[in-house]
Order: C-alpha cells, then structure tokens, then sequence
C-alpha cells in the first residue's frame, strides 16, 4: 500500500470511490432515510469537480494498492500546529484490513509541527466512533447528527516553529498597541467584541475563532486566512477587500455598502440573463 499526493487525473477515481464508499454508509446506517444526510454523503460527494477542487485548494492524498486507487484521504491544514481531517474513506471491498489506521499514521508523519488535529463524523456512524477513538480521538462534543473529536500530539523541538506562545491564557479587555503581528497564528480563541485597529495583520491565521460582534478598521489582512469563524454581528470599515475569495460561508444577511449580498446576487443574475439573450 502506497499513499500519494493526488493530481487532478486522480478526481473520477476518487469521486466514484467515495461515492461507492459513502453510499453503502447511508444504506448501512440510515436506509429507511429518504433526505440527504449531509454528515453521511456531503454535497458533491460524488463530483468529479468537487474532487478536483480539494486537489487543488486542499492536502488531498491517495490511497493505492497494488497500483489500485482505493481510497482518499483530505486535510485541512489552516494553521501551524493544528489541521483537521476533511474525510478520510477507503474502499469497502478493501475496509477492515489497517488501511484507514496506516492512514491516519501517514498523516501525523507528514505533518509533524500539527499538534492538534480535530475532525467531525456522523452520530450514526458507530464504527467511526470506534476508529477515532481507538486511534487517540477523544470525542469534545456531539449532537443529534455529527460528533466532534480532537487529537492532542507532542510536537519535538525540531519540529515546533520557535515563535512566542501564548496558550490558555485569560485576558479580558486586554489591549495591544504597536505591535508586530503579521504571521500571527489565532487558533480556539473567544474574540467576541474585539476591536481591530490600524494594524497590519498580514499572512495571520484566524482558525476556530468566536469573533462575533467584533470590528475590524483601517487593516492590513493580506493574504490573511479566515477559516471556520462565528463572525456574527461583526463590523468591518475601511479594509482593502481586493481579490478576496469567499466560499462555503452562511452569508444570510450579510451587506456589502448597505445592500444585501442576496439582492446584489440576485441583480446580477437578472443583468446576466439579459445579456445572454
């Protein structure tokens, strides 16, 4: 067995294998449903261009055997020293052979500096919890349809990138004046209310962060990641938005210069279509 990055000539085989996989899991752990279970077939589970998309914006990998592409295995990989397992499925005619655990152990090795790893998995699916758990997962919270789980992992010296750390720490009302923080990494952290002000923020990372009714003005966000935020009532004013790329994001009443971004959409569409004709 043999585990590769994937290329794009790799997407059909990895959608049908995922759809062979995913669908035997809907039929196992949910066959009287008749509504797309999100947690157990994710929209375009079955694409080809869905696939080609994690290839090229994700760590997507294959699994082979024999020279048999037999499953996959994506990574999110937003931050230093933490990433999260996208999805990770193997064949069925190939399951209960180690291959989903060799694979997990591949994963950990090609991301030594990853300290925490999370990932999410349906509530039904109750081989999974056992997977995960066996593995080292320990599960921090479940719902109705999906459980959480998260890994913590002792990163070496050699390793560890040497920065300053600041880790479970309490500070309300804190206040940070010229400071240099581009590059900064904000992982778990409960921003709500914050205030961001003419700073350069550059080539930061804000992952799994509660920045609910914060501002943001005058700012330098270059090449800044924005992934997996509650951004609820925040503000943003003066900020520099050129070539920004926003996907996969609840934007239900979100404004752009006091339009709602659905009726800028909507006007678009309609100009589009009139063109067309």
């Amino acid at each position: 067995m043999i585990i590769r990055k994937a290329v794009i000539e790799d997407a059909p085989s990895l959608a049908a294998i995922m759809k062979t996989t995913f669908n035997a899991e809907q039929q196992r752990w949910s066959p009287e449903s008749t509504y797309q279970d999100n947690n157990l077939r994710p929209p375009g589970y079955d694409s080809t261009e869905m696939h080609a998309y994690f290839i090229q914006q994700a760590y997507y990998y294959v699994i082979e055997m024999d020279g048999q592409v037999i499953g996959g295995a994506c990574v999110d990989y937003p931050g230093r020293r933490h990433a999260r397992i996208d999805r990770i499925f193997v064949d069925p005619a190939f399951q209960g052979c180690g291959i989903g655990s060799k694979a997990l152990d591949f994963l950990e090795r090609e991301f030594p500096a990853v300290a925490v790893w999370k990932l999410e998995t349906s509530s039904k699916q109750l081989d999974n919890h056992h997977f995960y758990e066996k593995a080292g997962y320990s599960r921090i919270y479940e719902s109705e349809m999906e459980f959480g789980y998260e890994k913590h992992i002792a990163v070496s010296a050699e390793n560890a990138e040497q920065a300053a750390q600041f880790k479970d720490q309490s500070l309300p009302k804190a206040e940070f004046e010229n400071c240099l923080m581009s590059d900064a990494d904000f992982y778990n952290m409960n921003l709500e209310k914050a205030c961001f002000n003419n700073s350069n923020l550059s080539g930061s990372l804000f992952t799994d962060c509660n920045l609910s009714g914060s501002k943001f003005t005058n700012l330098n966000l270059t090449d800044t990641l924005l992934s997996n935020l509650r951004l609820t009532s925040s503000q943003i004013f003066g900020c520099d938005l050129s070539n920004v790329d926003i996907r996969h994001c609840s934007t239900e009443g979100l404004r752009i210069e006091g339009i709602l971004l659905e009726d800028l959409l909507a006007a678009y569409i309609k100009l589009n279509n009139k063109s067309i004709k």
